[in-house]
């Protein structure tokens, strides 16, 4: 069964002598007569040949360059594999995959495995149709799959809106307010500023001259973390 699916991520080869190139190769021909082999065996008679003339040309065309780079890009693209870009700073063979395309989890997974001992690292996240995220990252010489969610941090502060907190907050802010004394055009540009980067916490300083977390009563409405991250932007 396949599905629609996107997905990127990269793949790193382990540095291979004349000699590890040469085997690798070898592994990805005796693939080739793997496959075949399979395939031949659930085909018709009438296609058999069809098959093996196939997998023959793909045998061709990857012993066209003998280039590892090459071999990667012709077997990536085989199994669905849109995009196989060289990523030039790296020191070890290291490329950038792009999917979309229909997904076979037995393909891919059969061309990870294929290449597992060539492979130094990888990962490769996917979202299907539905929404559902997973990704294929090599760990302790062997690739494993794994289901994931995307998680968003809390938009809003949580503040207890009690009445009696609110007061609080009116009053303290009030208070700011009366004595700040800068001048009107500081307020003015502070204010348009936060104002076209949509920031409520910097309109409040532009009218009071304090962040929120300045003001005493508010400073539990940011979470520890983001009251530390506005005190060293403040700084």
């Amino acid at each position: 069964m396949s599905y629609q699916v996107v997905g990127s991520g990269t793949f790193c080869l382990n540095p291979v002598s004349n000699a590890g190139q040469n085997k690798m190769l070898m592994t990805l021909m005796q693939r080739y007569d793997s496959l075949c082999a399979a395939e031949m065996e659930v085909c018709g008679t009438s296609m058999q040949m069809q098959v093996e003339r196939d997998y023959q040309e793909r045998k061709r065309k990857i012993q066209q360059y003998n280039d590892p780079f090459w071999w990667l890009t012709v077997v990536f693209k085989e199994i669905g594999f849109t995009e196989v870009d060289l990523n030039p700073s790296d020191e070890l063979l290291s490329v950038e995959l792009s999917f979309c395309n229909n997904y076979d989890k037995h393909v891919v997974m059969e061309l990870l495995e294929t290449l597992s001992p060539y492979t130094s690292e990888g990962c490769i996240s996917y979202c299907g149709e539905e929404g559902e995220h997973w990704r294929h990252i090599f760990i302790g010489g062997e690739w494993t799959e794994q289901s994931g969610r995307i998680c968003y941090d809390e938009v809003s502060p949580r503040f207890p809106r009690t009445r009696q907190n609110m007061e609080r907050l009116m009053k303290e802010i009030r208070r700011q307010v009366i004595h700040d004394d800068r001048r009107y055009e500081d307020k003015a540009q502070a204010l348009l500023k936060a104002f076209e980067e949509h920031d409520p916490d910097g309109v409040l300083y532009a009218l009071s001259g304090r962040f929120l977390h300045e003001h005493g009563v508010a400073a539990s409405i940011w979470p520890d973390r983001e009251k530390d991250n506005r005190q060293e932007e403040s700084e």
